[in-house]
């Protein structure tokens, strides 16, 4: 009879530490799973900022392509307008010369 309550009594305390365990686990598992969540959450907002990060990036390129393409054609016309400045200096002077040699034959 001794013996058998000592059973149900150690079967008891086993259940009980082994219930506590399970609860232990269970909650380790639940913080485990909420830190997860969190990291996430912040995982999620930094490839957010990165995603508007590269989106103004990609703003800033676009501009300063713009603005290269401009610049390039403001080159390419001084350059034109130059070209046609100096072809009628030439031109200018080699009439001058022209007509100061038709003078002199």
């Amino acid at each position: 009879m001794l013996n058998k309550k000592f059973l149900i009594i150690s079967n008891w305390i086993i259940n009980l530490v082994l219930i506590i365990f399970l609860c232990y686990l269970t909650l380790s598992a639940r913080e485990k799973y909420n830190e997860q969540v969190d990291l996430n959450i912040l995982l999620k907002n930094q490839i957010e900022d990165i995603s508007k990060i590269n989106q103004i990036q990609n703003q800033i390129n676009a501009h300063s392509l713009k603005t290269d393409f401009d610049n390039l054609i403001l080159c390419l016309l001084i350059s034109i307008y130059g070209g046609i400045s100096l072809t009628h200096f030439i031109n200018k002077k080699l009439s001058k010369k022209n007509e100061i040699l038709e003078e002199n034959e």
